[in-house]
Formats: structure tokens, C-alpha cells, sequence
């Protein structure tokens, strides 16, 4: 009479937790050699009991002892740790993007670090535990910090040096947190820590952690950025994997291409590295976003980078956009005079009509107005209409511009059409005259100009 035990057969496709039929790829065997279980079965063995991960619980063996294949499962699905050193990956960004864009500058300080993207990037799929991000007071981008706050992130802002500048106890602050996780977490939980850094200061956090079994540790970094000494420590550490994010610089960084016109601090910037570009009436769409492809036109024109703003009027904007190309510590300053050449010789950029300096605008009697509230900061158009030029000047001369005025009046009266103009100019003079104390300097620009108005009249 036959046996009534079944012979040893070829695995079956058919999971003994889930019940499921699986393609055979998708199946681990288990101890029996008869049996198989699916991968997300066995997922959910590693968190309940990792070291029963391939029992059979059917022929109830005991041996169970699991493969690498099925240990990096179980690790992969109870997630990693992400220590993020925010300045050093943020300023070799900006360094990358420099060198990518063939800018004369030494780098492009627009860039900044979409953590979340750069999250989903090093995680590869994995969830993440807890993500650390270290920085130093002020951050480039508050806001940007509280929205990482919102994820679930840790931030932890350190103050920078009063004199050199340089990060205080950032480096340290990282090593003993990453210290403490390595210790503190239990055998079974230990699973990645992800290092985001290239500088070696980090080594000795790496060196603590995998002095406790069960860890592994990877680095993600610029290549340009990668330290020779942690390129190095794959070489004599085995659970050690170093990883280059060049590729990534684009999906992990975003480009603030946007300038605060309202921020008072950046007047000076303006008046010195400015262009207002006189657009085409309808130029790109009806939020007036210039496209990507034209802006590296105009990267590539400048070899430099920018960022802008259009003038507005009565609360909305105008045709007129401003460019603020940014000085730079290492190629200095923007070369205004031969960009401008190049627009007004060759038109390489479509929908530009003419284009000048900042400061030529501001003189100009389109843009009086506005350089009146970017100087002083109390003015809109609707405040400072053709009625209300004497104020706008008057505001000026209170707030010590006379120089900026002088200049304005001087090339604006001897426009015979602005008549509104001429009588502000007019008033301005025989105010500033009764001033008892007034430069021998100014004295003589105002006689200049009186005289000009007087031709005029």
C-alpha cells in the first residue's frame, strides 16, 4: 500500500502564508524545501519574528536559518534614519550648478535643496524612520525649514561664528545624535543610517555607529564634495557604500529665480547690478513666468546668474522686467555695459524690445515713480500718479537722496511734453533754496537746472 507522506516535490508557486499564486521570481523558499512564501509575506515575518523568517510553518522544521537575500527584505521595509548636513550639500550644490551652467561666477546662488525629493531619492523606496537636518542661524530659506518641520523632521539650527562666519557645533551636535541612535536602538530595529555629507567630519560618527552590530551606513554626496577620506572607507568597511548625487542635481534642487523687490536691504543691488528689459506687450503667459527655455538663453548670453521682477503699476504689472545679476566674491561684477551691447547689437533673446541699466531707467520719467518706492519705500503708483510728483520728490530730498533727485530733475525737465513734471521740478527748487544749510555743490546744480527750466518756460 502506498505511503500516505508526499514525496519532496519542486516548490510549488503558491505562497503557504498568503495562499496567493506567484510567478517563481517572485517567491523565497523556505527551510522545508518544499514551500515558498511571497515577498511581502516575508516582509511581514522579518517585523514579527526576523529570526523565524523562513520557517515552514507547515512541516514545522526548525531549522530557519535566513539568507542575506531575505535579511536586506526585512531591513528594507523597516525603513532608514537620514542625518542631513544642510550647508555642506547646499554650497557644493551651489558650486555644481555653476560648473553645469558654465557661469563666470563660482557658483549659483539661486539653488536651493528640495529635501523631499532628495529624501525620495537616497530612501530608494524605503521608509524613512526620521530624517535630521543641521544648519546654522539664519537659515538661507526659513519657510523652506518649516515646511521640512511639517514632514516630520527634525531641524536643528546652530549660530555661525560672530567674526569668521564659519558653523559652530553643528558637526559635533550630528555625531552625538547619530551616537546616541546607534546605541540606543535595539538589536532587531537597526537597519541604515544615511549620512548626506561629503565632509570627513562625519567619519568618526560613521566609525561609532558601526561599532554596534546590525548597522549599516551609506553616504550620499556631489562627487566634487566626497572627501578622499570617505571615498576611502568602503575600502576597510564592508557595510560602508559611498554614493554620488551628480545625476540627481536637477530632480533634487530648484532654482529661485524670483527676486524680493520689497526687501529694502537689496536696494543697493538693484541700483548697481540691474537691467530693465522693455518686453513685448502679451510675452509669455498671463502670469508673466518667463519660460525656462528663455532663461537659459539668457544664462547662457550673461554667463551669470540672475534673477527678477516686473515693475508694477496700480498694482499690477507692466511690460517692463527688471534683471538683478548679483556680485559675485570671485569673478567680481557683472559686466552690464558688453550684456548690454550684445542685446542691442545681435537681439539674441525673442520678445525683448530694448533693454538698459537700472539706474538709466530709474532717471528716466517712465520710471521716476518707481524708483521713488524702491528708494524710500512709501510710494506706490497709485500714491505717486502724475499728480503727485512734487511729493514723490519731496520724499526724496527729506530722505537725503539730493543726488538721485538732481539727476532725475536734470534729465527730466527738458522734456517740453511733461509739463506736470516741469511744475514739480519748479516747486522742489524753490523749496530746496529757502534751505538755509545746502552744499555749494548743490547750489550750483540748482541753478543749472532752474536755468534749464526757465529756457523751457
Amino acid at each position: 500500500m502506498a505511503s500516505s507522506e508526499s514525496p519532496p516535490s519542486s516548490p510549488t508557486s503558491r505562497c503557504v502564508d498568503c495562499t496567493k499564486v506567484c510567478e517563481q521570481l517572485q517567491l523565497l523558499q523556505l527551510d522545508c524545501k518544499r514551500h515558498n512564501a511571497c515577498g511581502n509575506c516575508v516582509k511581514i515575518r522579518g517585523r514579527a519574528q526576523p529570526s523565524d523568517l523562513l520557517r515552514c510553518q507547515v512541516c514545522g522544521r526548525d531549522s530557519f536559518a535566513a539568507t542575506e537575500v531575505c535579511k536586506e527584505v526585512a531591513d528594507q521595509d523597516r525603513g532608514v534614519w537620514i542625518y542631513v548636513d544642510d550647508s555642506n550639500i547646499w554650497i557644493a550644490a551651489k558650486k555644481l550648478a555653476g560648473q553645469v551652467k558654465h557661469f563666470k561666477t563660482g557658483e549659483d546662488h539661486r539653488v536651493r535643496i528640495e529635501i523631499g525629493k532628495l529624501t525620495d531619492v537616497v530612501a530608494d523606496g524605503r521608509p524613512v524612520i526620521q530624517g535630521f537636518l543641521y544648519g546654522s542661524e539664519p537659515p538661507p530659506v526659513d519657510s523652506v525649514w518649516e515646511k521640512i518641520r511639517e514632514k516630520g523632521w527634525e531641524v536643528d539650527r546652530q549660530k555661525r561664528h560672530p567674526i569668521t562666519g564659519k558653523e559652530k557645533k553643528v558637526d559635533t551636535k550630528l555625531v552625538a545624535d547619530v551616537t546616541e541612535r546607534a546605541c540606543t536602538t535595539p538589536r532587531v530595529e537597526r537597519t541604515t543610517i544615511i549620512f548626506i555629507t561629503g565632509d570627513a567630519d562625519a567619519i568618526p560618527a560613521i566609525e561609532k555607529v558601526l561599532k554596534y552590530e546590525g548597522w549599516q551606513v551609506e553616504v550620499y554626496m556631489w562627487s566634487h564634495a566626497l572627501s578622499s577620506e570617505l571615498k576611502k572607507l568602503p575600502e576597510r568597511r564592508s557595510n560602508v557604500k559611498i554614493f554620488k548625487l551628480d545625476h540627481f542635481l536637477d530632480r533634487v534642487t530648484f532654482t529661485n529665480m524670483k527676486f524680493d523687490s520689497t526687501n529694502k536691504k537689496l536696494i543697493p543691488q538693484v541700483k548697481a547690478f540691474g537691467v530693465v528689459l522693455s518686453m513685448a506687450p502679451g510675452a509669455f503667459n498671463k502670469h508673466k513666468v518667463p519660460r525656462k527655455r528663455w532663461c537659459e538663453q539668457l544664462e547662457s548670453i550673461a554667463q551669470w546668474p540672475f534673477q527678477y521682477y516686473w515693475v508694477e503699476r496700480d498694482g499690477e504689472p507692466t511690460n517692463d522686467l527688471v534683471l538683478v545679476f548679483k556680485e559675485d566674491t570671485t569673478a567680481g561684477a557683472f559686466d552690464m555695459p558688453q550684456f548690454l551691447d550684445i542685446l542691442e547689437e545681435e537681439h539674441p533673446l525673442p520678445y525683448v524690445e530694448s533693454a538698459q541699466t537700472f539706474l538709466h531707467y530709474s532717471q528716466s520719467k517712465s520710471g521716476l515713480c518707481q524708483f521713488a518706492f524702491d528708494a524710500v519705500g512709501r510710494y506706490s503708483w497709485d500714491d505717486v500718479c502724475e499728480g503727485s510728483y512734487t511729493e514723490a520728490l519731496m520724499c526724496l530730498v527729506k530722505q537725503k537722496f539730493h543726488g538721485n533727485l538732481l539727476c532725475i530733475a536734470q534729465s527730466s525737465v527738458i522734456e517740453k511734453g511733461n509739463d506736470t513734471l516741469t511744475d514739480a521740478v519748479i516747486s522742489i527748487i524753490a523749496r530746496m533754496e529757502q534751505v538755509a544749510v545746502i552744499s555749494t555743490q548743490v547750489k550750483k546744480l540748482l541753478f543749472s537746472i532752474r536755468t534749464k527750466v526757465e529756457e523751457i518756460q
